[in-house]
């Protein structure tokens, strides 16, 4: 057995920072063969005011897991230790797409806010060979029913701690199979009651319309390509090719920070329509800011530096603008947003192109079950017409039908056949507009 380095628990400090006075956890680090210190922001002093309070926030973080962090083969270690290890050697760095475990920026800060919140709040100082699959599931529905988290995001909090217990598996603390990673076999539920708000082009027409730009150009540009609104705000005037009408996406802009797309399959070529590629160039002759290294949706007030917000453009622009034109009433609490017009493409495109290729292509997904299950919906008024076109198909003629002789429907509308016997009636079908006789069998007395 690998032999333990001196357990440290480090020292609570404090120093001023730029969000004001905080607490740090000093600790030793051996880098290069020498012994040096190092620190950990533990929290402010305003919500810590005492040690006390600090000391107990660093067991919440799992701070002495991380300081101590050793990995050991033949041993368990705890969840927390291999928690920190997973962050810091997986997840934190920046990497390129080709590289393994690359995650946007936005992902990154979404991992590490589930791992302070929730994750090491109750797995920090459990070995991870004792962690079982009911206490797994029974926390699950305590995020639900305590926290009120919506199941969805209980979801991706269930995904990233497999992540870890892969993680450890690939450094030999567990084995190679499925049975070792609790997370294979806990159940949690994935689906969401949330349906997106589905546009007709005649409503996204209107909304264009009704607003100014540049929000004018940014709504006919995403509604157009389909493309998120990250994706949008990270665009550059050189990214355009006006010659060959395609736009390249190359980064994204979300968390006020400029950085890779949400994944490998999202940069790429988008085709612009001529009318779009029109609408473009009249934007970039007002535009202030219209060089090649310039972004298309520049903030004046930033001068430029950095694009427009998108959250703050829904709630000026967007969702007042849907109100007005009537897509949405005023009172309704259902979520709208850059990405109702994602879907409302997704779902015209699938049901006028029949091609899943071609619209998983335009939306630029990975997979295109997502597309399908996610993105595409089906409007009410073409379900009705499917119906409509079934029940046609129900009420054809067969091909060969045998005709009953005159005498013997004479027979049957005189009554003859006998007691208790069955006899065909005749009746009128008028079932989607045809018309013909059917011979139907029931008992009928005299």
């Amino acid at each position: 057995m690998a032999g333990r380095k001196r357990y440290q628990n480090g020292w609570l400090c404090q120093k001023q920072r730029r969000d004001g006075m905080t607490w740090l956890l000093r600790y030793h680090l051996n880098k290069g063969g020498k012994r040096v210190e190092n620190t950990i922001s533990v929290g402010l002093v305003d919500d810590l005011p005492t040690a006390s309070d600090a000391w107990c926030e660093v067991d919440r973080l799992g701070l002495r897991e991380k300081i101590n962090r050793v990995v050991i083969v033949d041993d368990s270690p705890t969840f927390g230790a291999v928690a920190w290890e997973w962050f810091d050697t997986e997840i934190k760095p920046e990497r390129t797409d080709g590289d393994f475990g690359a995650v946007a920026h936005t992902t990154r800060k979404t991992y590490e806010g589930n791992l302070k919140r929730y994750i090491l709040d109750e797995w920090s100082t459990k070995r991870l060979k004792e962690i079982r699959v009911p206490e797994i599931e029974e926390w699950l529905h305590r995020l639900h029913d305590k926290h009120k988290l919506a199941w969805t995001t209980i979801s991706k909090i269930k995904w990233e701690m497999s992540l870890i217990f892969k993680c450890a598996q690939r450094r030999g603390l567990l084995r190679l199979e499925k049975e070792a990673n609790p997370l294979f076999y806990a159940r949690c539920h994935g689906s969401t009651d949330y349906k997106a708000t589905i546009m007709t082009p005649t409503q996204i027409f209107a909304l264009i319309r009704a607003l100014e730009e540049p929000v004018r150009t940014l709504t006919f540009l995403i509604a157009s390509t389909a493309a998120r609104i990250s994706e949008a705000l990270g665009l550059k005037w050189g990214d355009l090719d006006f010659d060959a009408h395609i736009i390249r996406i190359e980064r994204a802009f979300a968390g006020s920070k400029i950085g890779r797309t949400k994944n490998a399959t999202s940069r790429g070529i988008v085709a612009m329509h001529p009318l779009l590629a029109k609408s473009l160039a009249g934007w970039r002759a007002q535009s202030m800011y219209s060089g090649p290294d310039d972004f298309v949706f520049p903030s004046t007030k930033l001068k430029g530096k950095k694009p427009l917000v998108g959250g703050m453009l829904v709630k000026t622009f967007l969702r007042p603008t849907a109100v007005k034109v009537g897509i949405i009433s005023a009172e309704e609490k259902k979520r709208f947003g850059w990405h109702n017009l994602r879907h409302s493409a997704a779902t015209f495109w699938s049901h006028a192109e029949k091609d899943v290729k071609l619209v998983q292509s335009a939306l630029r997904h990975a997979n295109p079950s997502t597309t399908l299950r996610l993105y595409a919906q089906t409007p009410e008024a073409e379900l009705i017409a499917a119906q409509g076109r079934y029940i046609a198909e129900m009420a054809k003629l067969p091909k060969r039908v045998a005709k009953p002789s005159f005498q013997k429907l004479q027979r049957v509308n005189n009554g003859l056949g006998g007691e208790g016997k069955k006899r065909p009636q005749i009746i009128e079908n008028k079932m989607v507009g045809t018309r013909r006789l059917e011979l139907l069998t029931s008992t009928v007395s005299r």
